[in-house]
């Protein structure tokens, strides 16, 4: 069987409202982010997110759209936004080509360490986890933190995520200078793709913003936890990979890691 993806996404950043505390948390200039492009049969689907800044008069710089000749252009809109309590939120909004909506997913998990005190800045979100169809392959689109939850990926399996997309900005510990979180974030990620039999494509930042210098390593891996892709540490990239959805069905398939569940013996797990 072969699923077909005509499409072409791009995942761009937008601040759209900003007051003195979310200024402080806004990414500058000195920042590039990684390119991932995921190919399947018949088309690609493209994880790019394009870091802006606040324009001196206020006014909202949105990155360059990104498309594959003539596919169908999707565009995926990473926001900061006020909340009705003056709160904000991140969350990812995905848009047909004809400007209609076709899911908000909100950034679940805060993380709270220094150069990433989010807390401070905005709130966590409550909208699950949305599922998206396009053309026969089933998306996810879990925002930077959520990624360290073995919760969030297991949840858009169950749902029937193919493919879950991590839009990322992680890099340097400030307290912790020497302490590299690379290969521990490359790991954790890779595991919960193989506990869920799911790809997971996550580009990530380069550059230096604040105290936090970004690793990049962007990277896309299969369900057997395989990195198809990578891109280097501090250097632009744009790369290409290729996945065969059946991997999913075959390796859940050999190892029925979610058939054979227990949820009745998962009771803490909710405290």
């Amino acid at each position: 069987m072969t699923r077909r993806l005509l499409a072409a996404a791009a995942l761009l950043f937008a601040l759209p409202l900003a007051d003195a505390r979310l200024a402080a948390a806004t990414p500058d200039d000195n920042c590039t982010q990684q390119s991932l492009r995921v190919r399947l049969p018949g088309g690609f689907a493209s994880a790019r997110l394009t870091f802006s800044g606040l324009l001196k008069n206020g006014r909202t710089r949105v990155g360059e759209q990104f498309t594959m000749g003539d596919l169908r252009e999707l565009r995926v809109v990473t926001v900061w936004t006020a909340a009705d309590d003056d709160a904000h939120l991140q969350r990812v909004d995905l848009y047909a080509p004809d400007g209609t909506l076709l899911a908000r997913t909100r950034k679940l998990h805060l993380p709270v360490t220094a150069g990433y005190y989010e807390d401070r800045y905005f709130q966590a979100g409550d909208t699950g986890f949305p599922i998206v169809a396009l053309d026969g392959a089933q998306f996810g689109f879990p925002t930077c933190w959520d990624q360290w939850f073995p919760e969030v990926a297991r949840s858009y399996a169950l749902l029937g995520a193919d493919v879950i997309v991590y839009p990322t900005a992680i890099g340097s510990e400030p307290d912790h200078p020497g302490f590299d979180t690379e290969p521990l974030w490359e790991q954790v990620i890779r595991a919960n793709g193989i506990a869920n039999g799911t790809f997971m494509v996550v580009p990530n930042r380069i550059g230096t913003e604040g105290p936090v210098t970004f690793y990049g390593s962007s990277f896309v891996s299969d369900p057997y936890g395989r990195v198809l892709v990578q891109a280097p540490r501090d250097e632009a990239a744009v790369l290409v990979a290729d996945l065969d959805l059946d991997q999913r069905r075959d390796w859940l398939t050999l190892f029925p890691l979610l058939a054979t569940r227990r949820p009745d013996a998962y009771g803490g797990l909710t405290r």
